[in-house]
């Protein structure tokens, strides 16, 4: 009966001081092997625990957090077809000496449509996956912008005839003779570009726990490290990952083991000295 008490007694006692030790703790751990910039890409990478977790741990929660920025963006142009409208021939007068301009208006409108990418993330541990995208397409006021272009066609000379009316003048006559007068004929091609620009709102975030995940536990209590993979589309910018649990640290089988042995031979001793 002693024997037995003292047993329990000794039982008691381990089990208080191993309650006494298995206080749960929380870390973060960075991830590492990520470059801060991603584009079209699968990347490797790991959170690394085997600095700060201890030979055995029970994990009592586990979640990760990934968040990505959307700040290099590649846009898509695409161009219309250019339309050309030509437009009535304008004659206004040019000076007080007679000479004229005929100008012929033509608008040449191209369409652009701008389109960037719509950027996303999938992240797998191991067979584990989870994955997100940037948000709902936004489409930008349009912009316009004209360029002018004049072309001189040509440049003829007249006189005023008493009996015919208005006759040519000869090259010669254009230079000496101030009653001839000028009429200048352009071209005026006005170029109207409208560029339409449609892009995608907002940043990723990705944040879940892995406590459902044997898989995934098993991985970091062997290893003391999680490795994990990124399958990126589009171009986008990681400005956190992180790796946040809670843990308790637990005893050693080969403690547990030797601590039996012990009680064992405690009672093999009092058995030999009561015979």
């Amino acid at each position: 009966m002693k024997i037995q008490n003292s047993i329990k007694a000794a039982v008691a006692a381990f089990l208080i001081g191993a309650a006494s030790q298995a206080t749960a703790t929380t870390i973060s751990i960075n991830a590492s092997g990520l470059p801060g910039y991603l584009n079209n890409n699968t990347y490797q990478g790991s959170f690394d625990g085997s600095a700060v977790l201890p030979v055995n741990f029970a994990i009592n929660s586990i979640g990760f957090s990934f968040s990505f920025s959307d700040d290099a963006d590649i846009l898509t142009s695409v161009s219309g077809t250019p339309v050309t409208v030509a437009g009535t021939p304008v004659t206004a007068a040019v000076g007080t000496g007679g000479d004229k301009s005929i100008t012929t208006p033509l608008t040449v409108t191209t369409n652009v449509t701008r389109t960037g990418e719509q950027e996303s993330v999938l992240l797998s541990f191991g067979f584990v996956s989870f994955g997100a995208q940037t948000g709902t397409s936004i489409v930008g006021p349009v912009t316009v912008s004209q360029t002018d272009n004049p072309v001189l066609i040509s440049t003829t000379y007249e006189k005023n005839s008493g009996k015919d009316g208005k006759v040519s003048c000869t090259s010669q006559e254009a230079q000496t003779n101030q009653a001839c007068k000028a009429t200048y004929t352009y071209t005026v091609t006005t170029n109207v570009t409208k560029t339409t620009t449609t892009d995608y709102s907002g940043n990723i975030a990705l944040a879940d726990s892995l406590l459902a995940y044997d898989d995934v536990l098993a991985a970091l209590q062997s290893n003391k490290s999680l490795n994990f993979s990124l399958g990126v589309t589009g171009d986008i910018t990681l400005t956190n990952a992180k790796l946040t649990l809670d843990y308790t640290e637990t005893p050693e089988p080969g403690s547990l083991a030797l601590f039996g042995i012990a009680l064992l031979g405690a009672a093999g001793i009092r058995r030999a000295r009561r015979g």
